[in-house]
């Protein structure tokens, strides 16, 4: 680590990064000199920018699942599927390697705890096989009641 204009450590962080090597050829091809420094200078900029950019989208907020992995969980849900039950406000994230789903599923209210219960548990268990790191939770409700009043129904 050397320092660089104005002070500041600078650091190579391209063995680290993914970059456009379009760009990255762009600074480099055929510089000499100070333009040399300048470029060299640039692509470090350039990587560092980029490097910072996924740290704070990564470390901020937790993207949703990938498509395929969605399908599969609607596949899931699906098989479950009954005009006694079904499944609303299903929010997904992934953090690290896990992978998360909440959900509500709504059932009849006069059925037993011990149904219901029964039940969320297959859920949570098929979900959890179909989809490897995924960790479920599931709020039951009865069919009439809605947890969110004010939200928009979701297409699930």
């Amino acid at each position: 680590m050397r320092a660089a204009s104005g002070g500041l450590p600078r650091v190579d962080f391209e063995p680290m990064l993914r970059f456009d090597p379009a760009k990255t050829a762009y600074l480099t091809l055929s510089v000499k000199g100070r333009k040399a420094k300048a470029a060299a200078e640039m692509r470090i900029l350039y990587c560092q920018t980029n490097m910072a950019k996924d740290c704070v989208d990564e470390a901020l907020m937790d993207p949703s699942l990938e498509p395929e992995v969605m399908r599969e969980i609607d596949k899931v849900l699906e098989g479950f599927r009954h005009q006694a039950i079904r499944f609303d406000h299903v929010a997904t994230r992934r953090a690290g390697r896990r992978r998360f789903i909440d959900l509500h599923m709504h059932m009849p209210a006069g059925w037993t705890l011990g149904r219901a219960a029964a039940l969320r548990t297959d859920v949570e268990q098929a979900l959890m096989s179909a989809v490897p790191g995924l960790r479920a939770s599931i709020q039951l409700l009865p069919t009439d009641v809605e947890a969110h009043f004010h939200d928009v129904k979701d297409p699930l």
